[in-house]
């Protein structure tokens, strides 16, 4: 999925985003996400968290759809 200028509050970059859905935005819907991908997440949002990037801001997991990361935007 790209991005165009403007796309995100008005910014002059083009985002290029890669996006693994998992049918769910609850971390804890072990319906959806199996034990090793609920693992993996809170592994990424560590390691986001130890470089000092806001995990809340910056990475979103899990993604349920499209929809649901454009509108985390």
């Amino acid at each position: 999925m790209v991005l165009k200028k403007g796309g995100i509050r008005g910014a002059s970059d083009d985002y290029y985003f890669v996006i693994e859905t998992k049918g769910t935005n609850d971390l804890g819907d072990t319906k959806a996400l199996t034990d090793s991908e609920i693992y993996k997440i809170k592994c990424a949002i560590q390691h986001f968290a130890a470089l000092g990037v806001d995990a809340r801001v910056n990475y979103h997991a899990p993604i349920k759809d499209y929809v649901s990361f454009k509108n985390a935007l």
